[in-house]
């Protein structure tokens, strides 16, 4: 085991406690951004569909997973799709590094009656001997493949438990728009949370290609992130027209690797293995 991976398993289980004690855990710098990003864009995300939007995107280039061994890396209490997953998958693994998260997701996994035989979600560190799974058809990670520090490594680790012809869907937060890359340098200094949290730049997007191909590419929240400007507009038919032509704008153009997906806030890769 290389001294990156060893490393990076150590940050996994400061990650863990942190993530079961987060209101002790998290310090008024870092309640302030969680705040902004959860609760302020959170609610934008929703009420202007965004989310839903990810998960259609993210449902079509899944495909027909009937026939599909599927692992939810870093599901915590279950993501957007999680539970999508968990009922159409033949095969459905789903692991997270919080106990007290995997417990939550077992009860509404049980609320829900998927819990089944084929169906299997457990607390365990991805990066960890102990986890033995065999290979899968798909992984997937949302907003939790920036949490590993040295991202080749990680990357290396992925490819070793997909299949030549699978794929990995991904959502996370990226920072190759300057002024985002600044906020998060005057921020990070206070961030509790600072030691896993390594937002996609575009080196990152270098070690993605080196390795996979990405097949599918979907940036968010880059022209439709200034919607704010609007909310002094009376009008919410006229707003409401204003940020979904943004949005529009955003999912139409941010599709490659250029100055438009350069300038979002999150991002989409439905990646596959390079040929050898």
């Amino acid at each position: 085991m290389s001294t990156e991976i060893k490393e990076m398993e150590a940050l996994n289980q400061a990650q863990a406690n942190y993530y079961n004690n987060k209101k002790e855990s998290k310090n008024l710098a870092t309640n302030i951004w969680w705040f902004m990003r959860e609760k302020v864009m959170g609610k934008f995300r929703k009420e202007y569909n965004i989310n839903k939007d990810v998960i259609e995107l993210h449902k079509n280039w899944l495909g027909d997973l009937s026939e599909k061994r599927v692992l939810d890396l870093g599901c915590f209490a279950g993501n957007l799709l999680s539970f999508y997953l968990a009922g159409n998958s033949k095969e459905y693994v789903a692991i997270d590094l919080s106990d007290k998260g995997i417990q939550m997701y077992k009860n509404r996994l049980e609320k829900q009656n998927l819990l089944n035989p084929n169906v299997k979600v457990y607390t365990c560190d991805f990066l960890s001997d102990n986890f033995k799974e065999e290979k899968f058809d798909v992984i997937y990670i949302f907003s939790a493949m920036h949490h590993f520090k040295y991202f080749e490594e990680f990357l290396l680790r992925l490819k070793s438990f997909l299949k030549d012809d699978g794929c990995i869907i991904t959502y996370d937060p990226a920072e190759t728009y300057l002024p985002m890359y600044l906020i998060r340098r005057i921020y990070r200094p206070f961030q509790s949370d600072s030691a896993w949290e390594w937002p996609f730049s575009r080196q990152t997007y270098k070690i993605i290609l080196k390795h996979f191909t990405a097949e599918e590419i979907q940036g968010y929240l880059g022209f439709s992130k200034w919607s704010f400007l609007f909310l002094w507009i009376p009008s919410r038919k006229l707003k409401d027209k204003l940020v979904m032509k943004l949005h529009q704008y955003d999912l139409r153009n941010a599709k490659k690797f250029n100055g438009d997906l350069y300038r979002c806030l999150h991002v989409s890769f439905k990646l596959k293995i390079n040929p050898k």
